[in-house]
């Protein structure tokens, strides 16, 4: 094998076994040789790789039940939710950085409209009771209660942030709507998984025939 058609091959295999790594640990340990096999034996490139993984996603919100006994599937569900909540509590500090610390940015769109500082109450008080959730554990009811509030918290920072973005001062530096565009969907896509797994998590937890 030549050495450009080599290092392409390497290339493409280590874009496999990162997306392989995506998904539920169940799911890898049933397919991920597999597809490995199947990937390096068609020469699925950067495409293939990126395709598989996207299909990661529905394996964690529907994670197939031939994988997963009932505590197996209770574990998925709250590793997911963890992982989820992470990513939500990543992108409220990104928002209280980008935000609430700059306080005299703010203060003319603060004082003329209300429902930004509404806003950064509900995120607050949230973020507070989420992070308590965690905290406490053990029962699935809690991680339920912790994606509802930490999704929660991200609605009200992106009402905040929507709020600041129209009607701050143009100096204040809110007026880009990239981040904007960037911001609310993974806000929006990691609150549907927390609340999503959570639910699943519950009824796994149950006993059978509940």
């Amino acid at each position: 094998m030549s050495g450009p058609s080599m290092s392409r091959h390497s290339k493409n295999g280590g874009l496999a076994r990162l997306a392989v790594t995506l998904y539920p640990a169940a799911w890898r340990s049933r397919y991920a040789d597999e597809v490995r096999v199947y990937l390096a034996d068609s020469g699925g490139g950067p495409r293939a790789a990126a395709s598989l993984a996207w299909r990661a996603i529905p394996a964690w919100l529907r994670p197939p039940g031939h994988l997963h006994d009932g505590p197996a599937r209770t574990r998925a569900s709250l590793a997911t939710v963890l992982t989820a909540w992470v990513v939500l509590a990543g992108l409220g500090a990104v928002f209280v950085q980008l935000t609430q610390n700059q306080p005299e940015a703010q203060a003319a769109a603060v004082a003329g409209h209300p429902v930004i500082s509404w806003a950064y109450w509900v995120f607050d008080a949230a973020a507070v009771v989420s992070v308590l959730a965690i905290v406490a554990g053990g029962l699935p009811l809690w991680w339920r209660l912790a994606a509802l509030t930490m999704s929660l918290a991200g609605a009200a920072s992106i009402a905040a942030a929507a709020g600041l973005y129209r009607w701050a001062s143009p100096e204040a530096g809110y007026h880009q709507s990239w981040p904007l565009g960037i911001y609310v969907p993974a806000v929006a896509l990691a609150a549907a998984v927390a609340l999503v797994s959570a639910a699943r998590g519950i009824r796994a937890s149950r006993p059978a025939g509940a």
